[in-house]
């Protein structure tokens, strides 16, 4: 049985570590500082790694909750 990265790979073509990688992106970061880094030049990957990695109430204070 293929993971979903793995099914989602053979599907697009991408590499199933891409794949991971994205969706833990998406996971972690939260869909408010999503909206606004999007076509941004923040809208990287290598941007959206540093988010991941903040703890909840810095990622709160980038989206403007105290």
């Amino acid at each position: 049985m293929s993971s979903f990265a793995e099914a989602t790979a053979a599907v697009t073509g991408a590499d199933a570590r891409t794949v991971r990688r994205d969706a833990e992106r998406g996971e972690k970061v939260i869909p408010e500082v999503m909206d606004m880094i999007r076509s941004t030049k923040l809208d990287t990957g290598t941007y959206l790694d540093k988010i991941k990695k903040l703890s909840p109430p810095l990622t709160w204070r980038a989206r403007g909750i105290s």
